[in-house]
């Protein structure tokens, strides 16, 4: 366990900044009077600051606390309004950022930008009077991604093409711009038409994709409702204004529900103070325990050995190599190089320690029951030094009971397999971010937890870790090879679809040329798994069956034995006894294994994502190919970034809920046979 002191420890990876992401929408055409308007976005902005400045935690003050803010880093919060640059709301929204007196709290600000198309292309679509506004703007966004749409007002193929490359093209940014943010400030008059891409529609995309919503209605002086995104927002809209005195009060919750963990415990109970350490054990060892997982002298990660026995235990029925490694994409990558290690770490030891527990249960009866054909042997036969035999045997078995016990109380104290899952969670949804920021995302799919799974390892402090993670890295910092230092991040959707098809999605390897190099991608991987867990349970099955047809043998043939007289002196009676104890007792250590390991079940899982994915490899391929048909031609509709990002998406909700589910199969403690 991380000692009190943990929290001033040199982190083993970078802590995360505090940040909070706004997003905004609005009318480029306000009413003449601005100044409700104005008032509404001050009282926003103040309120989430002020709740940002509360959740600071002095650096001397860390080790005591018990907010788990003093997770974050010693760097002041960060509040980022991230909007489209253009005329009215988002440039008042702009101008609300300037008024607010942040560093007063400690808290910093920084503007950023999502534009449907190259930047040079969108200011020539803006009003000639707000050209200047908007380079200003630009230049002092933090960071500014744009998208791949076409803007063809200047020479239109025809008006229908036109219209629709336009509507695609702000219907695209609106998604984006959902992907950069915690929740969404929108201001329009809802009575209004609504218009493809326009405030509306980003209004109820941000519900769809589990967003809050403040809600300015300027068609009835900027009244405020705070819409969450289990409610209908037609309804929300003929419901009354919030009150002004406390619709504040709620939108500081929903901020301490993004920066701080939703699920903490908030009682003084004997569970929740469990609970609390729990995730706070997990949170401490990710960040400060730079002993786990052990090291050699070289730096290098040195397996222990219970991770050497599942290893030499697997490699038995391991046919395939490895999988070739993802396309890493920093700053992430070191963020997943550490949940990996703690994963594979505590996936070797729970495994490990099952192995060795059946293995040893299975010596130690073999052990009881040659003490037992020695004490008859030695009864009818005296021998010198019996007693020493028969000491020593029960000494070696009481051993063995030693060593079973504190394995399994090993990993009772040390949760071995709820850790497991806990970092291959972690692990998992930190590869989508190799792909996702590439296409202008950072907001990774949570999975649909399975709720009616008893067994289900509860993720709030592991999902708490990811996303404070996602939102503390700095967009503009994420880069590919040749993109260091740009500010202004172009998709490329091409290039994207071809890195996620070849690299994260991958292809199968045929079985019958086993010599041929690593595959790679999750197809393979998952194919990997199958065909090891399978043969697993196949030959554990084959070696049960042989088993259980020896005891049937030596049963049979100690009853012909008996029948036929065979043996009237019994001399070797004692030795077909043996048989029939020690070979069942191997029969149930096998079927530990089998039952522990969950092979059957786990294989039957890869052999479905193994054909999920291959068919998200037919939708990329077809994707692919439509976009190669369309390109450069007057049919060519832009914006194909939020397709490839759409495609991206199923892949990261299906990867990362089937290691959701996993959870539920294999969140079980090692037993004591």
């Amino acid at each position: 366990m991380p000692t009190p002191n943990a929290l001033s420890q040199q982190p083993t990876v970078p802590r995360p900044d505090l940040v909070l992401r706004i997003g905004f929408a609005g009318n480029r055409r306000l009413p003449a009077d601005t100044a409700s308007f104005d008032a509404v976005l001050d009282t926003i902005l103040q309120t989430v600051t002020a709740r940002l400045a509360a959740n600071l935690v002095p650096e001397g003050e860390r080790a005591a606390s018990t907010k788990i803010a003093r997770f974050y880093s010693d760097a002041p919060p960060l509040l980022r309004l991230v909007t489209g640059l253009a005329e009215g709301g988002d440039e008042r929204a702009a101008m609300a950022l300037d008024r607010l007196d942040a560093p007063a709290l400690g808290v910093r600000t920084e503007l950023a930008a999502i534009l449907p198309f190259g930047a040079d292309a969108y200011r020539a679509s803006r009003d000639e009077a707000f050209r200047a506004e908007f380079d200003r703007r630009r230049a002092a966004c933090a960071y500014i991604y744009e998208l791949d749409g076409i803007h063809s007002r200047q020479d239109p193929p025809e008006p229908r093409i036109h219209r629709r490359r336009r509507a695609r093209a702000y219907r695209a940014q609106s998604k984006l711009l959902l992907r950069h943010i915690d929740f969404l400030v929108a201001a329009a008059d809802f009575t209004a038409e609504a218009k493809p891409g326009g405030t509306v529609e980003t209004v109820r995309k941000a519900l769809a994709f589990d967003l809050p919503v403040i809600v300015i209605d300027l068609g009835d002086q900027a009244a405020v409702r705070l819409v969450e995104p289990e409610q209908d927002l037609s309804e929300a809209l003929e419901e009354s204004p919030d009150d002004p005195a406390v619709w504040p009060g709620r939108l500081g919750e929903w901020v301490q529900s993004v920066v701080a963990d939703p699920d903490a415990p908030t009682d003084v109970s004997p569970t929740a103070s469990v609970e609390g350490e729990a995730r706070d054990a997990v949170i401490e060892e990710y960040f400060l325990r730079a002993d786990f997982p052990p090291k050699d002298s070289g730096g290098t990660q040195r397996k222990t050995f219970r991770e050497g026995l599942w290893n030499r235990f697997e490699r038995f029925f391991r046919r395939l190599p490895p999988p070739k490694s993802d396309e890493r994409l920093q700053p992430f990558a070191a963020y997943r190089d550490r949940a990996t290690a703690l994963n594979y770490h505590y996936s070797g030891l729970y495994r490990g320690a099952f192995v060795l527990n059946y293995g040893l249960a299975v010596v130690a009866v073999l052990i009881a029951a040659l003490s037992l054909v020695l004490a008859g042997r030695f009864a009818v036969h005296p021998a010198e030094g019996e007693d020493l035999w028969l000491g020593g045997l029960a000494l070696l078995k009481l051993g063995l009971l030693a060593w079973i016990f504190f394995n399994t109380l090993g990993d009772h104290r040390g949760n071995w397999s709820k850790r497991a899952v806990d970092y291959r969670y972690l692990a998992e949804r930190l590869r989508t971010m190799y792909y996702l920021p590439r296409l202008g995302s950072f907001q990774s799919p949570a999975p649909v937890t399975p709720k009616l799974a008893s067994r289900n390892v509860r993720q709030s402090a592991v999902d708490w870790l990811f996303e404070a993670i996602v939102r503390s890295v700095d967009p503009s910092t994420v880069a590919a090879a040749g993109e260091e230092g740009k500010k202004a991040r172009r998709i490329d959707a091409a290039g994207t679809l071809k890195l996620i098809t070849e690299k994260w999605i991958g292809a199968q390897r045929d079985l019958a040329n086993l010599e041929a190099g690593p595959g790679s991608g999750q197809i393979f991987y998952h194919q990997r798994n199958h065909d090891t867990l399978d043969r697993m349970y196949e030959r554990l099955d084959r070696w049960v069956q042989w088993l259980n047809i020896s005891v049937i043998l030596v049963v049979v043939v100690d009853l012909a034995a008996v029948i036929f007289e065979w043996n009237p002196e019994h001399s070797w009676s004692v030795w077909l006894l043996f048989g029939a104890t020690v070979l069942p007792a191997a029969v149930a250590g096998l079927n530990g294994l089998r039952f522990q390991s969950e092979c059957q079940r786990l294989a039957e899982r890869s052999g479905i994502m193994f054909d999920l994915l291959r068919d998200r490899l037919v939708q990329a391929e077809s994707l692919q190919a439509a976009m190669a048909d369309v390109a450069g031609t007057e049919d060519d509709r832009g914006s194909h970034g939020i397709e490839v990002l759409a495609l991206a998406e199923h892949v990261a909700r299906e990867l990362v809920e089937e290691v959701a589910e996993w959870s539920v199969i294999y969140a079980k403690d090692v037993t004591d046979t």
